[in-house]
């Protein structure tokens, strides 16, 4: 099967200038570049002028965690805007490593009824991903805590010998094609983070860390993970560094430090959002003590009267009219109501109306506050220091899911500010998401328009920014089935 793509501005993500040209594809492969005359394909795309771009990649992506990889495994809510590579294991738990063939710790996060598994090692989860025709090149990162978790039954104290199994877990998951290590830091401590740093180091790996903290501990907090890189020359991507409304001083403070780092070659960057939504798992709500228990463990607290008060603490400054369920498995007459219509329909107050939603929804709730600043973000995700995401978790629109209409536009929302700001050129904003996480993750064949390159590309809009076609392995999106790749780390 041939594909000609003819008419378009070619945008290669190497960041050079964009030049006009035709592009053929045959056998999945960018086979030809430039003006093709004469040759004959089995079909040909009119691009109009519009940008032809490698396809995008998210490093943050909770495609695994949300199990969505398997009852939705078109992904199309990245594959919509131009996103055909994803990285998964996100927050410290992934679907692989698992020391003893299963996924308690995920289920934390999803109900996961009627899942099972049949894997433990990386290479047999990448493996057995094959089986479900992914429409979308996944990855994944090694969760530390999942496997943590595994080994010490969820005990705060780590011994010797349990670390020395948890690293070398982690060794062989990197070595089977994991991008690197992903960390809860509030989960697992710094003590913790620094050796996982250092061996992550050593691997050739990143480390993806979830910063859990208090905006007015941004500081205090980045200054560790900069610490840590550089004793360990490790690579850090911090996560959860986010410009809350009310906070924006204190994220100045804390971007203007890790871009200095890097200046020095201390290598820490954030991933960020483009737009002011996020979304969370309810549990992240709960009293700081009780979000490394287990669901059942953490229910039973709560009841507890110094955690509820301590709960009620945390949630009295809460705007609620901002705050909105997302998804409530088995309770989906809750899924796109905010905490005010859930308060008033029960007859209870705001911080009441919490309570019950945590319990009846067995924490496996998703809600989703409008609490970023638009404005910083502008400036912040055109910084070299900064990798973009869409934030989703690639759930498929319906069945008692509020879909995040800004996350499913999330990367030509990105588009449209830094380029229609002046933030940013074309080449540079497209090298943004494509080659420069492609080189700096180490995701072979993906990040360029180049001959002999994998076709995943991208026709982005020449004036608007929006996605006019999306093409995988030389499959063009909404006309056939795409058929994605499994992605692993090179060791090159």
């Amino acid at each position: 099967m041939s594909l000609l793509i003819k008419g378009v501005q070619v945008v290669d993500g190497t960041g050079k200038d964009p030049y006009k040209g035709d592009v053929l594809i045959q056998g999945g492969l960018v086979s030809s570049i430039g003006e093709i005359r004469g040759r004959k394909a089995d079909q040909v795309m009119e691009g109009l002028g519009h940008y032809l771009t490698p396809g995008f990649i998210d490093i943050h992506a909770r495609s695994d965690s949300s199990l969505s990889l398997f009852d939705n495994p078109e992904q199309e809510g990245f594959v919509r805007q131009g996103v055909l590579n994803i990285i998964g294991g996100q927050h410290g738990f992934s679907l692989a490593p698992l020391v003893y063939g299963n996924v308690e710790s995920v289920r934390r996060w999803s109900d996961g009824s009627g899942f099972n598994i049949n894997w433990r090692s990386v290479k047999e989860f990448l493996g057995e991903l094959k089986r479900f025709n992914l429409g979308i090149n996944f990855g994944t990162f090694a969760g530390y805590c999942g496997v943590r978790f595994d080994v010490t039954s969820g005990r705060k104290g780590l011994e010797k010998k349990e670390a020395d199994v948890i690293h070398k877990v982690l060794k062989d998951a990197i070595k089977e094609g994991a991008f690197g290590i992903s960390f809860d830091l509030e989960r697992c401590g710094s003590k913790e983070l620094k050796e996982v740093a250092a061996l992550t180091a050593q691997s050739g790996g990143v480390v993806l860390v979830k910063l859990d903290t208090p905006s007015g501990e941004y500081v205090k907090a980045i200054k560790e993970i900069i610490n840590i890189s550089k004793l360990t020359r490790a690579k850090i991507v911090v996560e959860g560094l986010e410009p809350l409304k009310g906070s924006m001083k204190e994220f100045r403070e804390a971007l203007d430090l890790v871009k200095d780092a890097l200046e020095k070659k201390i290598d820490v960057r954030l991933v960020l959002q483009p737009h002011t939504v996020t979304e969370v798992h309810i549990r992240e709500y709960l009293p700081k003590a009780l979000r490394s228990l287990e669901n059942k463990e953490a229910l039973k607290k709560l009841k507890e009267a110094k955690y509820k008060l301590a709960a009620k603490r945390n949630w009295q400054d809460m705007d609620f009219r901002n705050v909105w369920v997302v998804s409530a498995p088995k309770h989906h007459f809750l899924a796109g109501k905010s905490v005010v219509d859930i308060a008033n329909n029960w007859g209870v107050d705001y911080i009441e109306a919490m309570f019950h939603l945590i319990e009846i929804s067995e924490l496996h709730a998703v809600i989703a506050r409008d609490n970023l600043s638009q404005s910083l973000l502008r400036g912040a995700i055109a910084e070299d220091a900064v990798f973009v995401t869409a934030n989703l978790d690639g759930t498929r629109m319906g069945g008692g899911v509020v879909v995040n209409e800004m996350a499913r536009d999330a990367f030509p929302h990105y588009f449209r500010t830094v380029i229609g700001e002046g933030l940013m050129s074309i080449e540079d904003a497209v090298a943004k998401v494509t080659s420069v996480p492609a080189k700096y993750f180490k995701i072979p064949g993906r990040g360029l328009i180049e001959e002999g390159t994998p076709a995943d590309l991208v026709l982005l809009g020449k004036e608007d920014y929006e996605i006019k076609e999306v093409i995988l392995r030389g499959r063009v999106f909404g006309e056939k089935r795409l058929e994605g790749e499994i992605l692993k780390r090179s060791k090159y």
